[in-house]
């Protein structure tokens, strides 16, 4: 059963950039990001890590929107990063997603026995690496994290989710 997710907040357009898909960007009322967070604590995820590239302090003005979700929200920079349940498999979702609260307790019922690309770019799309939703196991995570480390992606979500089964 998946009981948290990592949200790569670094993946998406800089907050305050007014560019599509920024994690400030308001869609009806509220941003993108406490939007995500919000709708995964409501489908029952109540462990939820906001990852960013540097520390998070440029995402810190939008926790305030989140507070009010009853999830345990943490937000961290590569370099502090820890799964908040260390050995159970969590949802990865790579950019600002919009979904419906009914997504979060049917991925929270699904047994994780391999890493599971379940929405993302098709290897014959025009944009590159993975956007989307993914199940994965624990041990994935610290491969996620050595692929982003320094800023630079030396290897992306996609990259290691290649041989993952869609």
């Amino acid at each position: 059963m998946v009981e948290q997710a990592v949200i790569l907040a670094d993946s998406a357009a800089v907050a305050g950039s007014d560019q599509p898909g920024a994690p400030d960007q308001s869609l009806l009322g509220l941003g993108l990001l406490p939007r995500m967070v919000m709708t995964l604590a409501t489908g029952g995820i109540r462990r939820i890590l906001v990852l960013t590239a540097e520390s998070g302090k440029r995402l810190e003005g939008l926790a305030q929107e989140w507070q009010r979700s009853g999830a345990d929200v943490r937000l961290a920079g590569i370099a502090q990063a820890e799964l908040p349940l260390a050995d159970a498999p969590f949802l990865l979702l790579d950019g600002m997603l919009v979904f419906g609260s009914g997504l979060a307790p049917d991925l929270g019922q699904r047994e994780v026995g391999n890493d599971q690309r379940l929405v993302g770019n098709d290897e014959g799309s025009p944009r590159s690496g993975f956007s989307g939703l993914a199940l994965c196991r624990a041990d994935f995570f610290p491969r996620l994290l050595a692929g982003r480390r320094g800023g630079a992606r030396r290897e992306s979500a996609a990259d290691l989710l290649a041989e993952a089964p869609p």
